[in-house]
Formats: structure tokens, sequence, C-alpha cells
């Protein structure tokens, strides 16, 4: 397996002229089951639409089939999805979990190991981390939970493999990096409001029969917060609006490599 690509945030301060800068209000999210199933189904949507872009951690499905050894360590989080702190939001704890789930699942299902190995074990997993987010209690930087199933998945998996050599043997080792950058928006002419929602809320809309394009409908829409939206990474779609009434719509991708850079939005 390939090294685990380094989580990325980035900090996108935005220069848009005189228009103020505000913060969009957004409901609470819905801290129940009904809640986490939502997440997930958008988390599944975007696994499979595009999962060398949504997930680069996880090992493509043709290294899967030669690869001798498999890390369950998931440096890519879900949480990235949601421009959150999974210690602190429901939807970004939520999201980590159901990625996991969905990550590991697929891994194990195309390595070879049969359900009866990890089925139950992960099902545990979810329930256990799900409860827990319902129940308003934030997982430490060491989550409990999260540790015991890795040491008991490698344990199971690595004895079922002791009899079915042709098997990857499994790790968890991980060695997840950080970085951090700076990205600045701009509009042409000046004094456009900028909007921002990352992909992941966009689709939830959508899941919650919510008319995403429509910031009114759709209240995850946002502008930067003192000049700044913290904490971003992926896939985000953006929205435009100049004092004249025009508008324009696109998407944006921010990663490490585009630190320090000016990104130009420009009137149709």
């Amino acid at each position: 397996m390939t090294h685990l690509r380094r989580l990325v945030f980035i900090a996108v301060a935005l220069a848009v002229g005189s228009t103020a800068v505000r913060a969009e209000a957004t409901p609470p999210p819905d801290r129940s089951w009904a809640g986490y199933f939502a997440v997930k189904t958008v988390m599944q949507q975007l696994y499979d639409a595009d999962s060398a872009k949504l997930s680069p951690s996880r090992v493509p499905p043709q290294q899967l089939e030669r690869s001798t050894t498999y890390d369950i360590a998931n440096c890519f989080r879900g949480s990235e999805y949601t421009g959150g702190d999974a210690k602190h939001d429901a939807n970004s704890a939520f999201a980590d979990v159901a990625l996991d789930v969905i990550t590991w699942r697929t891994a194990f299902r195309r390595l070879g190991f049969p359900a009866s190995t990890w089925q139950q074990p992960l099902t545990d997993y979810e329930r256990k981390e799900v409860d827990r987010t319902i129940a308003a209690a934030a997982p430490s930087d060491e989550d409990p939970i999260a540790a015991a199933f890795g040491r008991m998945i490698v344990r199971r998996l690595n004895a079922y493999r002791a009899s079915h050599p042709g098997l990857p043997r499994i790790i968890d080792v991980g060695g997840c990096g950080a970085g951090e950058g700076t990205v600045i928006i701009a509009t042409v002419p000046i004094g456009g409001q900028v909007l921002f929602i990352p992909t992941f809320f966009y689709q939830l809309c959508k899941v919650e029969k919510q008319n995403a394009d429509d910031p009114s409908s759709c209240p995850r829409w946002r502008e930067a917060i003192e000049g700044k939206l913290q904490s971003v990474a992926g896939d985000y779609l953006y929205r435009v609006r100049w004092p004249d009434g025009v508008i324009r719509r696109g998407t944006l991708r921010f990663d490490l490599g585009d630190d320090g850079k000016t990104i130009t939005l420009r009137k149709p």
C-alpha cells in the first residue's frame, strides 16, 4: 500500500472589495440515526462518484488486488468535506464514521476477506460511534472505540489470513501529517459577494429535499468570517453576485499546492 497522503487544511481569505463579510446562520445538525443515515448517503454518493478525487488515502482497486499489506488507518477524514471539527459538530463526526465504514467495507471486500470476518465488528463500530455522537459525547484525540476496533480487526483478519496466505497482511500504522495554506479569492470587478458551500453540504441539502442552489433554502452556504473561510479542503461550489445582479457560479478545489495563490473570479 502506498503511504497515505497527508490531510490538507486551507484557510481561504476573500478579497471582495467593499462587500460586508458576515457569517451565514446554519441550522443545528440532526443528532439522530436519521441524521447519520442522511450523512452516510451523501458520503456514499461522493465515494461512488469519484473515488480517486474523494479519498487519495485509499488504495486504488487495481493496487488492492496485488498489495501484500493493507493499512486500515484512514488519514483522509469525512469531516474534511464538512469544514467542521468532529469533536464539536455532529455532521462532521457522522461524516468521519460514515467514510470509515464505507472505506473499510469496500476494501475488505476487494481484498477478498469474507463478510463473516469483518461485517459484525464493523457494524458494532458504527453503532458505538454513532450512539456516542447522538449522546453528544465528542471523541478525544485518542478515540478508544476506533482504537479498540483497529486492534481487534487487525488480529481477526490476520488470523484468517494465516490459513489463507494469498490474502494481504492487515496493519494499522497510519502516520498522517497535516498542512495549512492560504488562498486569496478576488472578484473582478470588486464588490462581488462570494458564497461557498462544501460539496458535501450541497449534496446533503439535496438528500434533505432542499433547493441546494438557493442559499435561502440551503442554509449551508456561507461567506467568510472576518475575511477568511477557515479549514476547507477538497471540492467547493461558489456563487458570486455583483451589485448589478449578475451572478457567476462554479466549483473550486483546494489543496496544499494552492497555498499562496490568488484565484480571481471574473464577472461573466
